[in-house]
């Protein structure tokens, strides 16, 4: 079955057979397919890969959105905070921007963004026209002065890791990497974003996103005390990879390198 099939057009035995329905699936799942199916036409864009992030998402997270077997969460709240309009706090990111906020940067399947720094001052918006589309983004390489030379290396880059390896902080990271993203413009070329992103993994299952946020200050404040103003940090979750596009995550370095303990 194609990850692009539309979950308002699946039978119940597909839906089990993707454990989206039955007794291995997440209840919140379950109950997400039965509250669209009363507004079928109001999740037409909802794909099986999105609600396979989602439903990954209940269970290695599930006290992120609102519990619907609480007596007092209706299913218009439960269909608000599952499609993403509510997030558990402010500074913390929503379901569907974190299924889509990376729509784009992989020709496979985008990384889940986890947690970002900018959450509050730069919004993801949601598109609520039936037939918008969400902009993908491209990586780039961050084509700064800073973070592209040996400096980077050397000095701005060995106290960011000596900050997370603090084992108080509970930061399990995997890699890291300077980037900047971009969005096609109206005549199809890309349009950069105007800040750079501190691009950080952190181990599956190892870190809490509010470790991540409460990291995020004290990151930002190492990056401006060497020059480094316009820039946001953004999280995911995973193990060393290629995220998609040039530039690659950090490659695997000797122990005489400052920043192998993270690669």
């Amino acid at each position: 079955m194609s990850n692009d099939e539309k979950i308002v057009d699946l039978s119940d035995m597909e839906l089990i057979s993707l454990e989206f329905l039955g007794s291995s699936a997440a209840q919140q799942v379950i109950d997400f397919i039965e509250a669209i199916r009363k507004v079928p036409m109001q999740f037409k864009w909802l794909t099986v890969f999105q609600l396979q992030c989602l439903s990954a998402q209940m269970k290695f997270h599930p006290d992120v959105p609102a519990s619907p077997t609480s007596p007092m969460t209706s299913e218009a709240t439960l269909l608000s905070n599952l499609s993403g309009t509510i997030a558990p706090s402010p500074d913390l990111v929503s379901v569907i921007e974190r299924v889509h906020f990376y729509t784009g940067v992989s020709e496979d399947h985008c990384p889940l963004l986890f947690q970002r720094s900018d959450v509050q001052t730069r919004p993801f918006i949601i598109p609520q026209e039936r037939h918008s589309v969400i902009p993908e983004k491209t990586a780039h390489g961050a084509n700064h002065m800073v973070l592209k030379s040996a400096f980077w290396k050397e000095t701005v880059a060995p106290e960011i890791i000596s900050l997370l390896k603090d084992k108080t902080r509970g930061v399990r990271v995997s890699s890291m990497l300077p980037v900047r993203f971009s969005t096609p413009g109206e005549d199809g070329k890309d349009v950069f974003d105007d800040h750079i992103v501190l691009w950080i993994s952190v181990h599956p299952n190892t870190t809490e996103e509010t470790a991540c946020r409460d990291a995020n200050a004290d990151i930002l404040a190492i990056l401006s005390k060497h020059g480094v103003q316009d820039v946001a940090v953004h999280w995911i979750e995973g193990a060393v990879e290629r995220l998609g596009g040039p530039p690659e995550m950090m490659s695997v370095a000797s122990d005489t390198d400052p920043t192998q303990y993270i690669r």
